[in-house]
């Protein structure tokens, strides 16, 4: 049996044959109840037609590549008060890398998956076994998962060639019930 964060069907995403209403349709309703529908129309990229997420709610074609990756690292939080959590200790994290873009390569590639799939081994490497709050990228601020789902974010896309990704999105799971996700727009 698989250990580790759920699936991604199990996380309340979309199926594939159809679209239940999950959490974040809820919350955009209630956000529409209180706005009276009005919604944002501001645009990223230019003219390509906004990122990747974007294009997929309103029903364009979006390619998408994702790579996974466990391993353990520690850290303690630095915030006030952070109760067991400010003691050294360790999570099996998963890191799930996710590029998207509207269109495929010359090569019928979104990325070169090997590319991507070898910087996203050299930061596991980086990281497993390591103690966040030692690592450059988090001095000065709390080693939270967010931030941990961040820095890898843009360290992942210092490394490799972003020609085609129109986004990119990092989750971080701590454990199999607790996860972080940064998502940014890549190529503006």
């Amino acid at each position: 049996m698989r250990r580790g964060p759920p699936s991604p069907s199990s996380r309340g995403a979309p199926d594939p044959v159809g679209c239940r209403r999950t959490r974040a349709t809820e919350a955009d309703a209630a956000r529409d109840a209180v706005s009276g529908g009005r919604r944002s129309r501001r645009r990223r990229g230019g003219s390509r037609g906004g990122h990747a997420f974007d294009r997929s709610v309103r029903g364009e074609p979006v390619y998408t590549v994702r790579v996974s990756r466990r391993f353990i690292a520690q850290h303690f939080l630095t915030v006030p008060d952070p109760g067991p959590e400010g003691e050294l200790h360790s999570h099996r994290f998963e890191v799930d890398v996710a590029v998207a873009g509207p269109e495929l390569n010359e090569h019928d590639y979104l990325v070169d998956i090997d590319e991507l799939a070898g910087r996203v081994d050299e930061l596991v490497d980086e990281y497993a076994d390591a103690t966040l709050n030692d690592r450059p990228r988090f001095e000065g601020y709390n080693p939270s998962v967010e931030r941990f789902a961040r820095v890898f974010c843009e360290r992942l896309l210092e490394g490799i060639g972003t020609d085609g990704i129109e986004t990119a999105t990092v989750t971080m799971w701590e454990d199999e019930a607790a996860a972080a996700s940064y998502e940014t727009a890549v190529g503006e």
